[in-house]
């Protein structure tokens, strides 16, 4: 495995490999995912402009990664995901003891709207970099990191 993104995970647990493939090549771009060389021909996986592909699907709530071989889409996968069960419980205790909670994440809009809206929580920001994630004041280390929910809920 060259990624640790939860979306790569879950595409190869649901693809295990067993090809004799040579990538060449294989970094992770943070942000935007895989990118490898197989017989001269550049491939990634990640985020949809990344890989060539400029607008959205369609208009589903779930997540996606793509595939591209060359300047060819290959694919689209799509992921669904559910809030741990204590999820909206922990958000409620967070804003009860004064937090301030936000979501910062790199899914989609839709994607990271809908979650929001489950949790209560009015100030989203989607299609961030890691970067735009980090730029959070953190909180105190003797409090929660309350800004560092991501897919843990």
């Amino acid at each position: 495995m060259h990624s640790r993104h939860p979306l790569s995970r879950a595409l190869e647990r649901a693809f295990p490999t067993s090809t004799s493939l040579e990538f060449e090549n294989i970094r992770e771009v943070p942000g935007y995912g895989l990118e490898a060389e197989l017989d001269g021909h550049r491939i990634r996986l990640g985020r949809r402009a990344w890989c060539g592909l400029a607008q959205e699907c369609n208009s589903d709530a779930n997540m996606e990664i793509h595939l591209s071989y060359g300047a060819v889409m290959s694919a689209r996968f799509t992921f669904s995901d559910a809030l741990r069960s204590d999820a909206i419980e922990t958000i409620t205790d967070l804003m009860h003891s004064g937090f301030k909670v936000e979501l910062l994440s790199g899914d989609l809009s839709r994607v990271v709207e809908q979650t929001a809206k489950a949790l209560n929580i009015e100030s989203w920001q989607a299609e961030c970099l890691p970067a735009d994630k980090g730029s959070l004041k953190p909180v105190s280390y003797t409090h929660l990191r309350a800004h560092e929910t991501g897919r843990n809920l």
